[in-house]
């Protein structure tokens, strides 16, 4: 192991010849390291996003400085199967770069380690077509692998001739999509280099974004633009700062807020911004320009190239809403379901109760039981169809019965009020405890025929409330002829 050690000991790797006995005794090293399970991280950094495929590092310049070298293998394990990939530990301690070539030309890189006695090891995929979960199961998606046991420089540098480190550089056609995974199997965290200077490919712009259309949007009331590359998420202020907004006469329109359409946790790129405005009364054309928001800035693509000017414009119509209005609260007591109406017309709609579909109906419907009504409406009015709701609660509440009770009535044939509690279940005693009247007609004031005199009665109606609770309910009520 004398060898291996000479080897070890060397301050420029890239340069170094290499011995056939030094070469199989570092990769004898490496493979018996390997199977110890000798490479793991003794770093206690956190995990980073960019350390799992689909988080890939946008690359948007020729050289990056790691100061440190990537702990762990990132939030999704096994990205890179062994079996069909050079590198036979898998991911080591890794990180991902993306690029998209601008044009046809040569991807020329090198990793340059900080500590030149680390041993990096890479894989460059084409991803065209395909997503990242397919790299495991695809062996065709590897174009280039090195994982060799030779530590310090590495690349697809075409430094091959006594550099088993390197590979040749690699041919890239324009608008493929390529990621690359740097490993760091010495696990040492020293931090690396990378340069993609020597390359003939593009492999980042320096143009902001063109917004190329835009549309009247409806779910998020307002303009979609659409653009010709992709937005990065993270430069869209979403109180809608970075727009204003005109109107055909050049008045100015209220922007209440903007949403990168596709942005979400785990996807940080848009080809669509909604610019919410303020609701229009009438159709109208709506031009949006950009300016500097909150944020700071106005909005940019993948290499945060900002925009410094725009106009587009849409013909934004009405804006519709659907409102079912305040909560409703009921009594049993001539009980009287509300009819509940959403508000927009010439639609399709979709009724629920607690979360359950009702049979279809159109723009209203009218409930027969308490609970939580909603609907869902579909208007096909924009490039993207409207998708309104709002939801409600009828409940008949005990609280709102004791308001409500008619506390008195007038049995005296005029037509008018001469029946107390029509409908409900109800017993009417005197204030001795005596029962005047029982039943779900109403009392019409008589005792076995006979009219019973002026003054203060009771009433006791018992009644189920919207949880299922039997309520027992005893309030006076006053006879006048």
């Amino acid at each position: 192991m004398a060898g291996l050690a000479l080897v070890l000991g060397l301050s420029n790797t890239l340069q170094a010849q290499y011995t056939p006995e030094q070469i199989q005794a570092l990769e004898q090293a490496k493979k018996a390291r390997l199977q110890a399970g000798l490479n793991t991280s003794k770093s206690n950094k956190s995990i980073q996003p960019e350390q799992d495929c689909p988080d890939a590092i946008t690359i948007c310049q020729d050289v990056y400085v790691q100061t440190f070298s990537y702990s762990g293998t990132g939030y999704i394990p096994n990205e890179i199967n062994p079996a069909i990939s050079c590198l036979d530990g898998g991911e080591q301690n890794d990180v991902w770069y993306i690029f998209t070539a601008l044009n046809t030309g040569v991807l020329n890189f090198t990793i340059h380690p900080l500590n030149p006695a680390d041993d990096y090891d890479w894989a460059v995929f084409d991803l065209t077509g395909h997503t990242c979960p397919e790299i495991y199961v695809d062996p065709s998606l590897q174009v280039a692998c090195n994982f060799s046991a030779i530590p310090g420089s590495t690349g697809a540098n075409n430094d091959t001739t006594g550099h088993p480190q390197n590979e040749l550089a690699i041919p890239v056609t324009a608008g493929h999509t390529f990621v690359i995974n740097i490993s760091n199997f010495s696990a040492t965290q020293s931090g690396y280099t990378l340069d993609f200077s020597a390359g003939t490919v593009e492999l980042y712009d320096t143009i902001p974004p063109v917004a190329d259309s835009a549309a009247y949007v409806c779910n998020n009331y307002g303009v979609r633009i659409y653009f010709n590359e992709l937005i990065s998420c993270s430069t869209i202020a979403s109180d809608g700062s970075d727009f204003f907004a005109v109107n055909s006469s050049g008045a100015p329109v209220a922007v209440i807020g903007a949403v990168g359409v596709e942005c979400s946790p785990v996807n940080k790129y848009t080809h669509f911004i909604d610019v919410m405005i303020a609701g229009q009364t009438q159709d109208e054309t709506i031009t949006i320009g950009v300016k500097d928001g909150s944020d700071g800035n106005s909005v940019g693509d993948k290499c945060l190239n900002m925009m410094t000017s725009m106009s587009v414009s849409a013909l934004v119509g009405p804006q519709p809403l659907v409102n079912l209005g305040a909560d409703q609260k009921l009594c049993p007591v001539d009980l009287y379901y509300p009819v509940l109406d959403a508000g927009v017309s010439d639609a399709s709609y979709s009724w629920f109760r607690n979360g359950v579909s009702l049979p279809d109906s159109g723009q209203t419907f009218q409930p027969s039981a308490p609970g939580q009504y909603s609907v869902t409406v579909f208007k096909d009015i924009t490039s993207a169809p409207c998708i309104l709701s709002d939801t409600l609660n009828v409940d008949i509440a005990m609280d709102y019965c004791i308001d409500n009770m008619p506390n008195a009535f007038s049995p005296n044939g005029d037509g008018y009020n001469d029946v107390l509690l029509n409908g409900v279940d109800v017993s009417i005693v005197n204030r001795w405890g005596q029962i005047m009247y029982e039943g779900n007609t109403g009392w019409d004031g008589t005792v076995n025929g006979e009219n019973a005199g002026n003054g203060t009665y009771y009433a006791i109606v018992k009644f189920y409330n919207s949880g299922g609770e039997l309520i027992t309910l005893k309030y006076p009520v006053t006879l006048i002829r």
